[in-house]
């Protein structure tokens, strides 16, 4: 991966890629890296996809890797048609990744609402409250199950990125009507 950022670097500098431009006066990042996975940001223009083509092919030549085709995808954003869309998957040979895709667990894209992106969290803690039979545990073991199983869940998540309050609050009313009136799903 090592030369394949140099190789990357090297293109950016030469302005065959340009990256993505986040704002002014903030680095351009063109690639992300994580273990064997890779990410990289370029404009959806013929001649940049044919440079990353070229650069994919010539790291795979070098290196025996090369990608998975099965599990590659191309996100684009909003301002692209959908026939730049389907030239650009064209030229890459990747297809356009589905809205709902995940990676590592936490959703990689979503539209203009945080906590709708992550609702299967919310979903996954209410199932886990409404699974336990409350009458058959004492409120010491309603309070490990809770600490254990329905806080934790959503850790990972909340190390990675910034909740909306408003998917703290539900969470926190699933936790704590689950404590008080063993029914996860009661209004306050």
């Amino acid at each position: 991966m090592d030369v394949f950022s140099r190789l990357i670097a090297r293109s950016v500098r030469e302005g065959r890629i340009s990256g993505l431009r986040i704002r002014k006066g903030c680095p351009i990042p063109s690639y992300l890296f994580f273990a064997d996975d890779a990410v990289l940001f370029f404009k959806a223009t013929a001649a940049e996809c044919q440079e990353v083509g070229r650069l994919l092919q010539l790291y795979g030549d070098a290196s025996g890797q090369s990608v998975n085709f099965d599990k590659a995808g191309v996100h684009f954003s909003g301002n692209i048609s959908s026939s730049r869309q389907q030239e650009i998957c064209g030229l890459l040979r990747i297809p356009k990744m589905k809205a709902n895709v995940r990676y590592l667990g936490l959703p990689s894209c979503w539209g203009r609402s945080k906590a709708e992106a992550f609702d299967f969290l919310c979903e996954k803690v209410l199932s886990k409250l409404q699974g336990w039979k409350a009458k058959l545990l004492s409120h010491a073991g309603w309070e490990i199950l809770i600490k254990a199983v329905a806080q934790a869940l959503p850790t990972y998540a909340m190390a990675c990125f910034i909740f909306p309050n408003k998917l703290c609050d539900k969470l926190s009313s699933y936790i704590r009507n689950f404590w008080w009136k063993s029914d996860p799903h009661s209004l306050v």
